[in-house]
């Protein structure tokens, strides 16, 4: 399958028009090392540092050249630039694909250059990229107790389940093609009682696939559509 790259956000996808030279991954441990007594140094191990991607290539102006990918759908450099600056003013994630490869992961837009240089009507840009881990904070209320007697145990508030038939974390078992994008775009492989977990979950109900799929162990799978899963 071609190599291509394509940015979601706000159900928008957005594909560059011409692949860069290479792309650069920064994929980097957090461990941490201590000193025993009598045992010397040793190794924590910890989660890995959120990965990192560096692009750097070029808009083109001409349509017609022949390293352009978008003929059918070709649009000028500030096209480009306007998504990406966009996405940095909302402040929000977006989806960051490269089809033919495992990138497939929600990310964050660190740096934007760009520029002319001399002789050459198409903007050169270089683009910096951080995967993007979703979290939330759990908010615990605690009653006094009216009397002295006894701890007031305390309990976490239920969390209450969407009114769908699938929530996020909830491990099911997928059948059927998986896409690169929930668009139904690049399908890249077929599920067959495959176990994952729910990642993601698009809102808009007219989305055909509106769930992501990872693997057990946090890998990024693809997208399907309601009818392709089940509880485990």
């Amino acid at each position: 399958m071609a190599i291509r790259f394509f940015f979601e956000f706000n159900n928008q996808v957005v594909q560059l028009p011409v692949n860069p030279e290479e792309i650069m991954i920064a994929s980097s441990g957090n461990n941490k090392t201590e000193e025993i007594v009598k045992l010397g140094q040793i190794n924590l191990l910890r989660e890995k540092k959120l990965e990192a991607f560096a692009i750097k290539c070029f808009l083109p102006t001409d349509k017609d050249a022949p390293y352009v990918l978008t003929k059918g759908k070709f649009e000028k450099p500030q096209y480009y630039i306007d998504f990406f600056e966009n996405i940095k003013a909302e402040k929000k994630p977006f989806r960051f694909i490269v089809s033919g490869t495992k990138i497939n992961m929600l990310a964050a837009i660190e740096d934007l250059e760009y520029g002319l240089k001399a002789g050459d009507d198409d903007i050169h840009y270089s683009l910096s990229i951080k995967e993007y881990r979703s979290f939330s904070s759990k908010v615990v209320k605690i009653t006094s107790p009216a009397t002295i007697s006894e701890p007031t145990k305390v309990t976490a508030p239920a969390t209450e389940r969407p009114k769908t038939r699938f929530a996020i974390g909830d491990t099911v078992i997928a059948n059927g093609n998986y896409w690169y994008s929930s668009y139904g775009a690049n399908p890249h492989g077929t599920f067959k009682n495959h176990t994952g977990k729910i990642s993601h979950i698009i809102a808009d109900k007219n989305r055909k696939y509106r769930y992501h799929i990872i693997t057990p162990g946090g890998g990024y799978s693809g997208w399907v559509a309601e009818n392709q899963i089940k509880h485990k």
